[in-house]
């Protein structure tokens, strides 16, 4: 299971998450809206100010950041395999 911190008062967010889920067959995907509701106490350890500034997810126990969530992501859901260049060694460097 992915679950990824989203703003979905963010309007770019909330269209690639909607996009995520409309492929998520599997129910790989669980979304946390960081703009509601009472995550915190379940997630005590994702700093808002934080999540808002760089996308987090966790797979399993690990953490995941930035383009990382990004790419695991769109691996959970079986869609846009290019995303995965972006974490190659020397790609990433940029990319990141």
């Amino acid at each position: 299971m992915l679950t990824i911190f989203y703003d979905s008062t963010c309007p770019l967010c909330a269209k690639e998450m909607t996009a995520l889920m409309r492929y998520d067959q599997r129910n790989a995907i669980e979304l946390v809206d960081l703009s509601g509701g009472d995550w915190q106490a379940k997630y005590p350890e994702i700093e808002l100010s934080e999540a808002m500034r760089v996308l987090h997810a966790y797979e399993g126990q690990n953490l995941l950041l930035g383009l990382d969530v990004t790419a695991a992501a769109w691996k959970a859901v079986g869609k846009k395999p290019w995303v995965q260049v972006l974490r190659w060694p020397v790609v990433r460097w940029f990319a990141d």
